[in-house]
């Protein structure tokens, strides 16, 4: 069973309205992204994510297409060196490489995606690609619970590739990072020009930095460390996308809207310790009045805003 993420389609005009549902750790995230504008789910409580989705759906059109954002305690996404063959032969090149790296049983449990990063990174030096990594039986379970429900499923994709979706929507005019914080660690993203350029996980997280399920403005660090630790992080990825990838500066680092928590006093706190300048990526136009986007409904968006056909 491959990712359908991938495969190779033709583009025609996005669907009039489409389901987008992104899960991760427990928790689900949905939007019905029509005419610009969207109706949203979120599931607050941690607990059965599919269940939560099921009873949702059961509220909306039928055979609605649907586009589904894995979470990412399911799949590992690697950079690695190209294999010498065509972009079709990526995936089975990986998998037979994976193979030689680990027990056989351990490679038949996973399913193997993999796309090339742009021709300019690393100077044009190094061809590399991404190489998306999941368990066999957490994308058959996924599949599954899709065709019980009344809806259509369209696509299964990634947050890095769902975000990309948002990111190229907003049109920004530089190079941007788009950072996601949890409550103990979160992950980064680096953007250009309309791809994927790099991708690393965070260590710090929203408890150490004394603001997770706290309200708006309550941030209560004890000592700068937690602060100054997340800054090098980010700035690492920064550095490495400038100097290392050989793209320039990153123009903005944006941040996603955490699902309970407020980001007001950490985010001028974090930008005195960065020479960038961030944003919390609201996207008023698109949010209910009820109901804020927040970062899961925003990578669910991305799902949503996916332009691929059926296959």
């Amino acid at each position: 069973m491959g990712l359908p993420w991938l495969s190779k389609r033709q583009h025609s005009a996005r669907p009039a309205a489409q389901v987008g549902i992104c899960l991760h750790h427990q928790r689900a995230s949905a939007v019905v992204w029509a005419d610009g504008k969207v109706q949203a789910f979120f599931q607050s409580d941690a607990g059965n994510a599919l269940e939560a989705m099921s009873q949702w759906l059961l509220t909306q059109p039928a055979r609605l297409p649907v586009v589904v954002t894995l979470d990412p305690e399911v799949y590992e996404l690697q950079m690695v060196d190209a294999p010498p063959v065509e972009d079709d032969e990526l995936a089975d090149a990986l998998r037979f490489r994976l193979r030689d790296l680990l027990p056989a049983e351990a490679a038949e449990r996973s399913v193997i995606q993999a796309f090339r990063l742009p021709s300019d990174a690393y100077r044009g030096r190094l061809d590399m690609v991404f190489v998306a990594i999941a368990q066999r039986a957490s994308l058959r379970h996924l599949v599954d619970w899709c065709f019980k429900q009344s809806q259509r499923l369209r696509q299964i994709t990634i947050p890095e590739l769902a975000l990309l979706q948002v990111v190229a929507e907003l049109a920004p005019e530089t190079a941007v990072a788009v950072l996601r914080l949890d409550a103990d660690d979160g992950m980064i993203f680096l953007y250009s020009s309309g791809a994927l350029y790099l991708t690393r996980r965070i260590s710090t997280g929203l408890r150490a930095l004394g603001v997770d399920g706290q309200p708006s403005g309550a941030i209560s660090l004890s000592n700068d460390a937690p602060l100054e630790a997340l800054a090098l992080d980010i700035q690492r990825s920064l550095d490495y996308f400038d100097s290392q990838q050989g793209m320039g500066l990153i123009g903005q680092v944006w941040v996603l809207p955490p699902e309970q928590s407020g980001l007001d006093d950490l985010l001028p706190a974090l930008e005195q310790n960065l020479n960038v300048p961030l944003r919390l990526l609201h996207c008023s136009e698109w949010a209910p009045a009820d109901m804020p986007l927040n970062a899961g409904l925003l990578t669910a968006i991305g799902g949503a805003l996916s332009d691929e056909l059926d296959r």
